[in-house]
């Protein structure tokens, strides 16, 4: 990498400069110095041809001394910004059809949500998902189920191009007996298909049933005139008594659709029980709106956890449910606090995990605070403010909608390694992903050594991530879909 030291001459490369990174990486000098040259890249707005020409180099050096790839994609990102779209468009094109599922996993590691996820699917990179266009219709949006308290469907659906014609529906037959209106663009919005299939319990017989019933009358709705939408939320349901049947009605749902969202392109790599690709629109999954002051309901919420304004705060928000997995780590979070005198962990949100249950029933620590309850939003919104760190578990997953809820309040975030979380949680900029138990473990006691300063520039960039997220089905300006520079 001698061509990076080069153009770093008198710019302040030095251990310091790295030191950030290290911190929590160790001893692992390959990331450090990936992490620094993404930021060089970044931040060479004003280059001499000479330090141009050397960090171009520098990138391709990377891809052949580390048989990394992501130094092609650097160099996309470099050509982006001296105006070589076409050369960032080869370079991107390139690299997503050797490996679709590495490419939208480590892009933004460069792009750093420098432009909006829709713009790489509208006109740099054709692959896993299209972006429809808003022409401007007429509609009425039936969708089922509507949950109650469900931040996600209220926020969708302030979409204007909804044209204010949203109705939700609880129960699926009233949903199956809307009304085709005259005029207008109708349209059938399926979410979660678990409540399709729970009222017939573990039965094969019943599920199957259900689901020829549920596919038979949205047949006869798409044949009055409706177009089916439909959501893809996860790979299978939290849950599900029976995949085999659940796959049989999502390819059903699929095939019988007419356009099917994702929140991201990576998904398409990930639903191996998808027929194609050739119906998947790109859906993002938005920033949740910060009403409250973070600054102040920090301190504010740390005072009355009985929480030091020095103390390193790792916090699980959300309801407690199995698939997430957090019994497994409990003990470990037991042995953290032991280790670490200044970490508090927080556990905020209603436990239905009878084994997460069963552990607090017999262990109880001073700095391990467990709010067993149902968490208004302006309430989970302080307490978010008082963490350092909002941790994430599952065994499974393909998204979290609260891991935008924690880049929303700016917060870095730790979280597995699985399904679309990697696409947003950058490791040593905005959080840190990690594989195993012990990984997190290492990575946790590395992050409460971290200064406020440090743990302050990782919120920030969880911050710019949220702030790049998009809401809504359609795209309504070409110009701001392309984020043009």
């Amino acid at each position: 990498m001698r061509r990076l030291f080069a153009f770093c001459g008198g710019k302040g490369f030095d251990d310091v400069f790295l030191s950030r990174f290290v911190a929590v990486l160790g001893v692992n000098w390959s990331i450090a110095l990936y992490n620094a040259l993404v930021d060089l890249v970044h931040a060479g707005d004003l280059l001499s041809e000479r330090q141009s020409r050397n960090l171009s180099l520098a990138c391709a050096d990377w891809s052949e001394c580390y048989d990394d790839s992501r130094g092609w994609l650097l160099r996309a990102f470099l050509a982006g910004k001296a105006g070589d779209m076409s050369m960032e468009k080869a370079l991107l094109q390139r690299l997503h059809d050797e490996d679709p599922a590495k490419f939208w996993r480590v892009v933004q590691d460069v792009y750093r949500f420098s432009r909006p996820l829709a713009g790489f699917c509208l006109d740099l990179v054709q692959g896993e998902c299209r972006v429809l266009a808003d022409d401007g219709k007429h509609r009425q949006i039936a969708y089922y189920p509507a949950y109650r308290r469900n931040a996600y469907l209220d926020l969708l659906y302030r979409d204007p191009a909804f044209s204010g014609m949203v109705f939700p529906f609880v129960e699926l037959d009233d949903f199956l007996s809307v009304t085709c209106l005259p005029g207008v663009e109708n349209i059938l919005h399926i979410h979660w298909v678990q409540s399709v299939l729970a009222p017939a319990g573990p039965s094969r017989s019943l599920i199957d049933l259900h689901m020829d019933s549920f596919l038979l009358r949205l047949q006869e709705k798409k044949n009055q005139g409706f177009k089916i939408f439909w959501t893809i939320h996860n790979y299978l349901s939290h849950g599900c008594v029976d995949p085999e049947g659940e796959i049989a009605l999502r390819r059903a749902l699929y095939d019988l659709s007419d356009y099917v969202f994702v929140h991201h392109p990576m998904a398409a790599c990930l639903l191996d029980w998808l027929s194609d690709r050739k119906k998947l629109c790109l859906s993002e999954h938005g920033a949740y709106p910060v009403v409250n002051d973070i600054s102040s309901s920090r301190m504010a919420m740390r005072s009355q956890l009985g929480i030091p304004s020095d103390g390193f705060v790792v916090m699980h928000v959300g309801q407690v449910q199995p698939y997430k997995g957090l019994s497994e780590w409990l003990p470990i979070f037991q042995d953290l606090l032991e280790v670490l005198p200044g970490m508090y962990f927080v556990l905020a949100g209603r436990i239905v995990d009878s084994e997460v249950r069963a552990w607090l029933d017999v262990n109880q620590h001073p700095r391990f605070m467990v709010i067993d309850q149902h968490v208004s939003n302006d309430y989970l919104e302080a307490l978010m403010a008082a963490a350092d760190v909002g941790f994430l578990s599952y065994d499974k997953t393909l998204t979290s909608g609260t891991l935008f809820h924690w880049l929303s309040v700016g917060r870095p975030v730790l979280a597995p390694g699985k399904g679309t979380i990697s696409c947003y949680v950058l490791d040593g900029w905005s959080g840190y992903t990690y594989q195993s138990l012990s990984e997190a473990r290492a990575l946790l006691v590395s992050l409460a050594k971290l200064s406020a300063t440090e743990l302050a520039r990782l919120g920030r960039n969880a911050l710019i991530s949220a702030n790049q997220l998009e809401w809504g089905l359609w795209k309504t300006a070409e110009l701001h879909v392309r984020g043009e520079r």
